[in-house]
């Protein structure tokens, strides 16, 4: 029952993030006129206000032509834009347009996507190629880390595996769970494999917020990557401090961390996840390398991301966007939303909506890029799903593979 209420939950909120996007967006090709204005037919604007493209191509990337406009709202009865007229119409030239102070060029999101460089989007979408090789060599550090004799292709299988559930799935199964439960499935060493798992999101989490951190670095002249960076860097710090706690042995009986977790209940289950985690303190090698390859990965898909935003025609410093598509994408920790619809938007809306160099429109086509471009690979996650038999290898039906494969005994007759 709770399953089916949070299920219900998450699909009246994706509705709702959903309606805030569509409601947040353009849908026809606008200008917005400010006071103060007078316009070719004499009238003279005394609020912002909103004008239709009836006539005269908009290009969000480049100096718009001349424009015909028309009124959003019809006139009072018997004026222009009653029933059965025709709205007042004025005509803009594209010296007049090239004022910011006057006028404000606000593209359809169809305008945006069809004038949008589509051989940066291609570029966009083969650099996030890298970063499932990547994902999959991290994985298997840890996965030999812990002695699980697994191919650099099973463990790849499972990763698209993964991938598929998080992309192309509804419901409320993510991706590592779908990935944990095959990597267990048939697993002798069923804990090792799911904590493999959860280190693997956790190095990757890791990642993403240094590369955040970093970025923000190099941005430090405005107010809001400052703030990032305390909260990035300060949440780190904070996440080492726990790690010492938990790992150190010596912290552990101090604090009174070991009696607690001895009378935690379901003992059994919680002894067995405790020891996998613990593990990983002989293996701090593995660890550290699976941090460092988090950044090329997180590098790969923030600068696809970028990309995709430039292409859009966003006119916004890299540092910027570096800094911020981290934090949108850390969002994601907590699934409010399925990929974080409306959660991310919002988002970015709140770091980097600056019209007109950054509109609400190219904000939300580069996140809906970002989330085709990784849709479009977890795609290959489907055939291994078809193929059936989805899981890593066990040592003990390896063992009896080599039983079976090795020479009888030979046998003296004379005996």
């Amino acid at each position: 029952m709770r399953k089916k209420i949070s299920l219900i939950l998450r699909i009246i909120l994706a509705i709702a993030g959903m309606g805030y996007i569509a409601w947040s967006m353009d849908w026809v090709d606008k200008v917005e006129v400010k006071p103060g204005v007078t316009l070719s037919d004499g009238r003279v604007v005394n609020a912002v206000t909103l004008l239709r493209v009836v006539a005269g191509e908009v290009n969000p990337t480049k100096q718009a032509n001349d424009l015909t406009l028309e009124d959003m709202k019809p006139g009072a009865p018997g004026a222009p834009g009653a029933p059965g007229a025709t709205n007042p119409r004025v005509t803009v030239t594209a010296a007049e347009l090239a004022d910011s102070k006057q006028f404000l060029l606000r593209p359809s999101f169809i305008t945006t996507l069809r004038h949008a460089n589509h051989r940066m989007l291609l570029a966009g979408l083969l650099l996030i190629s890298v970063i499932y090789p990547l994902q999959t060599y991290r994985w298997l550090i840890l996965l030999r880390a812990r002695g699980l004799d697994v191919t650099f292709m099973q463990a790849l299988r499972l990763t698209l595996v993964g991938c598929f559930f998080n992309y192309c799935m509804p419901g409320s199964t993510g991706g590592d769970v779908a990935k944990a439960y095959y990597a267990a499935k048939k697993s002798d060493r069923r804990t090792d494999a799911v904590m493999s798992v959860l280190f693997d999101r956790l190095a990757g989490l890791i990642g993403l917020a240094l590369l955040g951190g970093f970025a923000s670095l190099t941005m430090l002249d405005l107010p809001l990557t400052r703030q990032i960076a305390i909260y990035l860097w300060g949440g780190m710090a904070l996440g080492c401090l726990g790690a010492m706690v938990y790992y150190s042995r010596r912290i552990r009986r101090a604090t009174g961390l070991d009696w607690v977790i001895r009378r935690l209940p379901a003992q059994a289950l919680i002894s067995k996840v405790d020891a996998a985690a613990v593990a990983y303190r002989d293996h701090k090698g593995a660890v550290l390398a699976t941090v460092l390859i988090s950044l090329p990965v997180h590098l790969a898909i923030t600068s696809s991301t970028a990309i995709a935003g430039y292409a859009l025609g966003m006119d916004t410093r890299l540092g910027l966007l570096m800094t911020v598509v981290p934090v949108i994408f850390l969002s994601g920790i907590i699934p409010i939303t399925p990929q974080g619809a409306g959660v991310w938007e919002l988002i970015g809306w709140a770091m980097l909506y600056d019209p007109p160099r950054v509109t609400m429109n190219q904000i939300v086509a580069m996140l809906i890029m970002v989330r085709l471009y990784q849709l479009g690979y977890s795609l290959l996650g489907s055939i291994y799903l078809l193929k059936g038999d989805i899981h890593l290898p066990s040592s003990d039906k390896a063992a009896e593979i080599d039983a079976e494969t090795e020479p009888a005994p030979k046998v003296d007759p004379t005996a």
